[in-house]
C-alpha cells in the first residue's frame, strides 16, 4: 500500500502541473472578455484549447497515478499522437516516443511489467510532459 503521504504529493504535483498546464496554454482568458463571449453564446476557446486541455489532462492524471493498469494504456493512447504533434520534437524522436511508450507497455518477454519497464514508460511519459509544455507555450493562444 502506498503511505498517505505519497498519495497526496502525487494529487498535490496533479493539481500543480494542471495549474502550470493552465497557464502555459494561455492562462485563463480575460475575465470580461470569456464573460463576454460566454453571454453571447459562443465558445470562448477554440476546438484546439478543448482538445488539448481535455487530452494533456488526461495524460496528466494517467502519468500521475500510484499505479498503472493496461486500461490506462486504452484511455490514453489513442491521444499520444496528437499530444506529441503539439510538440516540437522532430517527426523521428517522436516516433521513438510512441514506439518506446509500446514497448514499455507490451514487453513482448512474456512479463507484464518490470522495474526496467516502469522506469522507461516514466521517463518517456516526462520527457512528452516536458515537450508539451514547451510546445504549447509556443502556441499559447493571443487574447481578444
Amino acid at each position: 500500500r502506498a503511505h498517505i503521504s505519497f498519495r497526496i504529493g502525487l494529487l498535490v504535483v496533479t493539481i500543480a502541473l494542471w495549474v502550470y498546464f493552465a497557464a502555459a496554454c494561455g492562462g485563463p482568458k480575460s475575465s470580461t472578455s470569456f464573460l463576454k463571449k460566454a453571454l453571447q453564446g459562443s465558445s470562448p476557446f477554440s476546438n484546439a484549447e478543448i482538445v488539448s486541455v481535455m487530452l494533456s489532462s488526461n495524460f496528466i492524471g494517467v502519468i500521475l497515478s500510484k499505479s498503472l493498469h493496461f486500461q490506462f494504456y486504452v484511455w490514453y493512447f489513442h491521444a499520444l499522437p496528437y499530444l506529441l504533434w503539439c510538440t516540437r520534437y522532430s517527426v523521428p524522436v517522436k516516433l521513438l516516443l510512441l514506439l518506446g511508450v509500446e514497448f514499455c507497455w507490451n514487453p513482448w518477454s512474456g512479463d507484464t511489467s518490470s522495474i526496467e519497464s516502469s522506469f522507461m514508460l516514466t521517463l518517456l511519459h516526462f520527457v512528452m510532459l516536458l515537450g508539451l509544455f514547451d510546445g504549447l507555450k509556443v502556441r499559447k493562444p493571443k487574447d481578444d
